[in-house]
């Protein structure tokens, strides 16, 4: 698969989700007010600002699938990471200011009862949020899509969230235990920061240019040693931009070659490791003599 299409399949399955978790946000936050839940009501919070994350991947992976330009020369795919970060940001800003807010309730608040209709709201978030997860999941490891991997496990964290609210309600309703109900809802933000604080450090290493799977760099070194000619390849180096990944390596070959033989060898190599190896967009090539160790 193309970039151009694995770019198109992680923005229809963000707006997919986009949508859902709109529909599921107004629903848990409208019930959750009427109802009397706070931790409903924090988790339609938590579900709204996964709407808003889906947004900004949405716009990180337009920005990203740009082609290259005059001063943009290796492409716009750290936008993806960009946004990924940014989601991370908000994430952790969310969960900090509504879990203070459960926890002033708890103290400072006269607590209610709330009503039957928050459980079966929070149970039908849990089977929405779990297969929006699962979808976006495979479609992100499809897609080599660290942005749309993220947003999925952010549904994930849903599932939880609304796991939390059901235990809060129900103690609350079953058992009387009133102050159940907004500590659920402290639970859900600090579920939040979790999921924002693990993005934020896995978008780092993307940023500062961080190394490869290493069964993806086993995978280009294997290649490249296949072309006929190749003696040794040695100081590969892959980077990480958006969906794609950057190759710069060296290849050893025969010194009685002439310079064009040469080129003509890492020309091979480098249409191999385009070919067979999916997500390498670039390869940059040099060629030293070969020496025996």
């Amino acid at each position: 698969m193309r970039n151009e299409a694995k770019y198109k399949k992680g923005e229809k399955g963000t707006i997919i989700g986009i949508f859902t978790l709109l529909f599921l946000a107004l629903i848990k936050g409208t019930v959750g007010i009427l109802g009397h839940s706070r931790a409903l009501l924090s988790d339609g919070l938590h579900s709204f600002s996964d709407v808003l994350t889906s947004v900004v991947v949405l716009i990180g992976l337009r920005i990203a699938k740009r082609p290259p330009d005059k001063t943009h020369p290796y492409g716009h795919g750290k936008a993806e990471s960009i946004a990924t970060k940014t989601i991370a940001i908000i994430l952790i800003l969310i969960g900090a200011h509504f879990g203070i807010d459960n926890l002033k309730t708890i103290f400072t608040k006269t607590l209610v009862t709330p009503r039957m209709i928050t459980l079966w709201v929070a149970l039908l978030a849990i089977i929405t949020q779990e297969f929006l997860f699962r979808y976006k999941f495979r479609l992100g490891k499809n897609i080599g899509s660290s942005a749309v991997i993220a947003d999925a496990w952010h549904h994930r964290s849903d599932v939880f969230a609304s796991l939390a609210a059901i235990i809060g309600i129900g103690g609350a309703r079953f058992l009387g235990w009133m102050w159940l109900d907004p500590l659920a809802g402290v639970v859900v933000c600090i579920l939040i920061m979790i999921v924002g604080i693990k993005t934020f450090l896995v978008t780092t290493g993307e940023l500062m240019d961080a190394t490869i799977d290493k069964k993806i760099r086993k995978r280009i070194e294997k290649e490249a040693v296949r072309v006929k000619g190749v003696k040794r390849v040695n100081n590969l180096r892959a980077r990480r931009s958006g969906l794609d990944i950057l190759v710069d390596l060296e290849i050893e070959v025969d010194s009685r070659l002439t310079v064009e033989e040469g080129h003509a060898i890492a020309v091979r190599v480098e249409k191999r490791i385009l070919g067979e190896v999916e997500q390498v967009a670039n390869v940059l090539i040099h060629v030293n003599p070969f020496r025996e160790l």
